[in-house]
C-alpha cells in the first residue's frame, strides 16, 4: 500500500509540468489608456480593462492582441469604460478631466477636512493645478506631466508643496471612482521640494530653561503660562489649542482625551498624559474656552511678552511657539516610539508628515558610534592563532547540497522534507529553494 502511494506521489511529481502550467497572469499596462492593460496567461496574450465601480474592481476582456492592434484596444476601452462608469451611475465619464472633476473631489471629500482646509484645496486647484492641468484628463495624467507642471510652478516651496499634496489626494479619490486603476496614482513617490526653514526643537537642556521661564512668569500672565505648558506637553499647534472648550474635554476616560472637532486634518482625538491631566484640573473656569475663556485677545496680548522672554533665555531669536510640537515629536520618536504612534498622538494623516519630525539628537549618534567602533575594535583586535574561537557559521555541522538524485528520492519517499534532509544531511533551505525548478523541469535524475 505504502508502495503503491509513493509510485503515485512519484507520477504526480513528473507529471505536474504538463498538466498543470503556471496560470499566474502578467498585466502590461498601457501608457496612454492606463485603465487598459494585455494580460499575459501561459501563452495567451488578450487585451483586458480594469477599473472600480461601487466601490468593487472590474475587469473585462475585450480581444486577443495577436487579432486586435492597440489603437483598436484603447478604443474599445475608453468605450467599456464609458459603460461601466454609466452602469454604475457614477455619473463620470472616461474624459472627465481634472477641471470637470475638481468640484466632484472637492465635494466628495468635503467631510474629511475643516473649513479653511477646504478653502485652502479650492485656492490650490484655482492657483495652480488647474491654470496647468485643468484640460489634461484624469485617466490619462502621467508622472512626466505632474512632474513638468510641479517644476514650472513659480511659487513658494511649501505652496507648492501643498498643491502636490492635493492633486495626489484628487488621484486617489479617482482611483476609488473607478477613474484610473487602483495604485496608478501618477503624483506617487515625488519628492516634495524642500523649502529653506529649517525647524527647531529643544534638547533636554533647552526644557529645562523652558520650565525655569514658565516658573518665574506664572503670576505675570496667568493665560499665557499654563497655554504653554500645555502646547509644550502635548504638541498640540496652537490654533488648536486656542480653540479647545471645556466642553471637548473628557477627563473620565481611561488616559483622558480632548476631542477637538475642527482639526487641521480634521476631527481628532488629542490624548492627555498624566501631567497634561494635573495641568487642566487645576485651571479655573472663566469662560468656555479653556484657556482663552471668553477673551482670545487677552491670551493673545500675554503670549507675545512671555514669548519674547523666552527667546531671550534660550538665546534663540527665531524660535516659534509651533517648535514646541516639532520638540514634542522628537522627544517621542528618540524615546522609541514608531512613526505610527508619534502621528496618532498629533494627528497626522500620514507616515510623511510624522517623518519629518523624526529628528535624532546628537547624543544618541555619539553612543550609537561609540558603541560600533568599540565593537569593531575587538574585532580587529582578535588573535588569529591561539584560543580564538573559530567563527560561528565553522561551528556548525556541515550540510550538504541537494542533487537532483534528492529530488526524486523524495518524491518517492513519502517523507516530510525536514525529515527527508535531516536523515540524508541535506540543507533544507537549499532543497526547498531548488525543488519547485525541479518539479517545473520535469526530470527525475540528470
Amino acid at each position: 500500500m505504502a508502495q503503491s502511494q509513493s509510485r503515485t506521489r512519484a507520477a504526480q511529481w513528473a507529471k505536474t509540468p504538463q498538466t498543470r502550467p503556471d496560470r499566474r497572469d502578467a498585466f502590461i499596462w498601457d501608457t496612454e489608456v492606463p485603465q487598459l492593460a494585455e494580460r499575459r496567461r501561459g501563452a495567451a496574450r488578450s487585451w483586458i480593462v480594469q477599473t472600480r465601480a461601487g466601490g468593487r474592481s472590474l475587469r473585462r476582456k475585450i480581444g486577443d492582441v495577436e487579432e486586435m492592434p492597440v489603437e483598436v484596444a484603447r478604443a474599445l476601452a475608453r468605450e467599456a469604460l464609458a459603460e461601466i462608469a454609466a452602469e454604475g451611475g457614477l455619473g463620470l465619464s472616461p474624459a472627465e478631466t481634472i477641471a470637470s472633476f475638481a468640484p466632484r473631489f472637492l465635494e466628495d471629500c468635503a467631510g474629511q477636512w475643516k473649513p479653511t482646509t477646504l478653502a485652502s484645496h479650492r485656492l490650490c486647484f484655482t492657483g495652480q493645478i488647474l491654470p496647468g492641468l485643468g484640460e489634461v484628463c484624469v485617466a490619462e495624467l502621467t508622472k512626466a506631466q505632474v512632474i513638468q507642471w510641479r517644476d514650472g510652478l513659480t511659487v513658494a516651496p511649501g505652496t507648492r508643496n501643498r498643491a502636490l499634496a492635493v492633486l495626489s489626494s484628487m488621484m486617489r479619490h479617482a482611483e476609488l471612482l473607478g477613474l484610473r486603476p487602483s495604485g496608478a496614482n501618477p503624483c506617487a513617490g515625488l519628492r516634495r521640494h524642500k523649502s529653506d526653514f529649517a525647524a527647531d526643537y529643544l534638547d533636554p537642556a533647552g526644557y529645562a530653561v523652558l520650565g525655569r521661564v514658565l516658573d518665574r512668569a506664572a503670576e505675570r500672565y496667568p493665560l499665557a503660562v499654563p497655554f504653554v505648558r500645555f502646547v509644550a506637553l502635548t504638541g498640540c499647534r496652537k490654533s488648536e489649542a486656542m480653540g479647545a472648550t471645556w466642553d471637548q474635554l473628557d477627563l473620565t476616560r481611561a488616559g483622558g482625551r480632548l476631542a477637538l472637532p475642527d482639526a487641521k486634518s480634521g476631527p481628532k482625538a488629542l490624548w492627555l498624559g498624566r501631567p497634561t491631566r494635573a495641568l487642566l484640573a487645576g485651571l479655573p473656569r472663566h469662560g468656555r474656552a479653556i484657556f482663552a475663556g471668553e477673551d482670545p485677545a487677552a491670551l493673545e496680548a500675554e503670549l507675545r511678552p512671555l514669548w519674547r522672554e523666552l527667546r531671550k533665555a534660550l538665546r534663540r531669536p527665531r524660535f516659534r511657539l509651533h517648535d514646541l510640537r516639532h520638540s514634542a515629536a522628537s522627544v517621542g520618536i528618540n524615546r522609541g516610539f514608531s512613526l505610527q504612534v508619534i502621528g496618532g498622538l498629533l494627528g497626522h494623516a500620514d507616515l510623511d508628515s510624522t517623518a519629518g519630525y523624526a529628528h535624532l539628537d546628537q547624543g544618541r549618534m555619539v553612543a550609537a558610534s561609540e558603541r560600533v567602533g568599540a565593537h569593531l575594535s575587538r574585532a580587529f583586535a582578535r588573535p588569529r592563532t591561539g584560543g580564538a574561537p573559530p567563527p560561528r557559521a565553522a561551528r556548525r555541522k556541515t550540510l550538504a547540497a541537494p542533487g537532483p538524485e534528492d529530488y526524486a528520492a523524495f518524491a518517492e519517499s513519502g517523507d516530510g522534507l525536514h525529515g527527508f534532509c535531516a536523515a540524508r544531511k541535506i540543507d533544507p533551505r537549499l532543497f526547498h529553494a531548488g525543488l519547485k525548478d525541479w518539479q517545473k523541469s520535469g526530470r527525475t535524475t540528470s
